[in-house]
């Protein structure tokens, strides 16, 4: 069954089959085209030519084994036998060829070319590879017409690499109205603190205001991704308040002590 193929439009501008459908008729690059839609993932066809002339411009008159045989010669095919049957290899067609879908998956449908040297799409060939951008170059000399070939070198195709699934962006989120800071969030900032030796301060203090900062907060600022991470930054970036800074850590006879010390100082600056 034949199947859709690619035809690069390089393919028009080759010099090579320009000068054979010069030497043999237009047919040939139209064969050699058509030979394509019939090969299998590997480049293999069945060549029976009077099957392919009923498949390939079956309404002009040529010969389709000559055609063939033009073309082998020229080294754009290759033939060889397997079990008594005649197939057909396209060495360049890997090279020109992105199969997907079952055909990807599935093996070759003809049998490989004796020999079992790998050709660029990793098959088996049966001879070296020919690139479709060769180019030919005809002199003559003596009384014959000798076929000389430059090969232009075309650099190897890369193997597109396999992308990476992108990072999925993080969204951040508003500080819901009515949340406070938990307990273990105060003890992470103490600790933060107490490593950057801040003094300490009334932390639940500053919770109290954070709650409420955010709660209120509108704009693209007002969203964070890592709260937690946005709370200890707050923490040691507080200063404190005052009366949290002076009586933290002191006992009530301490605070008393503070206050009544303050009024005989306020006593003796009025006297």
């Amino acid at each position: 069954m034949a199947r859709i193929r690619t035809i690069k439009p390089e393919f028009f501008r080759h010099e090579g089959l320009q000068d054979l459908a010069a030497e043999h008729g237009a047919h040939v690059m139209l064969v050699f085209a058509g030979l394509w839609g019939h090969c299998d993932r590997a480049g293999r066809f069945e060549c029976r030519p009077r099957h392919l002339k009923l498949d390939i411009l079956p309404f002009l008159d040529f010969d389709m084994a000559k055609t063939l045989a033009v073309l082998e010669a020229a080294a754009f095919i290759q033939t060889y036998e397997v079990d008594g049957k005649r197939y057909g290899f396209i060495p360049s067609f890997g090279e020109h060829q992105r199969f997907g879908g079952k055909e990807a998956s599935e093996p070759a449908k003809y049998p490989e070319p004796p020999g079992k040297q790998r050709g660029s799409n990793g098959e088996a060939t049966g001879k070296q590879t020919v690139p479709l951008e060769r180019e030919w170059n005809k002199g003559r000399e003596g009384n014959g017409v000798e076929a000389r070939e430059q090969v232009r070198a075309s650099p190897p195709q890369p193997t597109p690499a396999e992308k990476p699934n992108p990072p999925k962006t993080q969204r951040g989120m508003r500080w819901p109205p009515d949340a406070v800071v938990p307990d273990e969030w105060l003890e992470a900032g103490e600790l933060a603190r107490l490593e950057s030796q801040l003094p300490a301060i009334d932390l639940r203090a500053e919770a109290t205001k954070f709650a409420n900062y955010w709660a209120s907060k509108s704009g693209g600022s007002a969203t964070k991704i890592d709260w937690k991470r946005t709370w200890i930054n707050w923490a040691l970036n507080a200063h404190g308040a005052q009366n949290g800074q002076r009586n933290r850590g002191k006992s009530q006879l301490e605070q008393l002590a503070d206050i009544v010390q303050h009024g005989l100082a306020a006593t003796v600056v009025n006297d």
